[in-house]
């Protein structure tokens, strides 16, 4: 199993000590997998994996979701906040695709402006995996583009979202759990 380096916490906070060991196989991605839990799928340990030992040095810091960065001035209890224990909360980040943010605006406008549909379609399989209680298959892929499709006409309504995902056939035609007979 791969071990992050100790970072000293006396060292400059440039960036934290690169990973450095061999890439997983497959067989040992998936046993990794079932150890956690939270990831739980053997493609997404492979591709941390992939991320972590890449030629140039890569630091465990740059594994970190930069969605959750732009919400680090808000507290557990979601009030917000300007500095932790005396200092300045940093809610900066940089997105895979490149692009910088300083905080949730900045973030929400990046989102609105060029990942618009990306954000309805997760949005969409989100939702559309809870409302069917199971996954989704390549057959529900033409409900989540015609549900994207009319969230993107209404703006993003949340109206348009649920109605989309009740008016559609996987919803209107999955099969119901049985339940236990009424006493007769």
């Amino acid at each position: 199993m791969r071990e992050l380096a100790v970072v000293d916490p006396q060292a400059p906070l440039e960036c934290c000590a690169p990973l450095a060991a061999p890439a997983l196989s497959d067989e040992q991605a998936e046993a990794t997998a079932a150890l956690f839990a939270a990831l739980a799928d053997p493609a997404r340990v492979r591709i941390v994996n992939l991320v972590a030992t890449r030629d140039e040095p890569v630091c465990a810091c740059h594994l970190i979701d930069p969605l959750g960065l732009a919400l680090e001035n808000f507290n557990a209890m979601g009030m917000w906040r300007d500095s932790e224990q005396g200092q300045p909360i940093d809610a900066s980040g940089e997105l895979m695709t490149g692009e910088k943010f300083n905080g949730i605006r900045e973030l929400k406008t990046i989102i609105k402006d060029k990942h618009r549909l990306d954000f309805y379609r997760c949005l969409t399989e989100k939702l559309l995996t809870y409302a069917l209680g199971r996954g989704l298959e390549y057959y529900d892929e033409h409900t989540v583009d015609v549900i994207v499709a009319k969230l993107d006409r209404e703006q993003g309504k949340f109206e348009a979202l649920v109605t989309g995902i009740v008016d559609s056939a996987p919803f209107q035609k999955q099969r119901r759990a049985k339940t236990v007979a009424k006493n007769r």
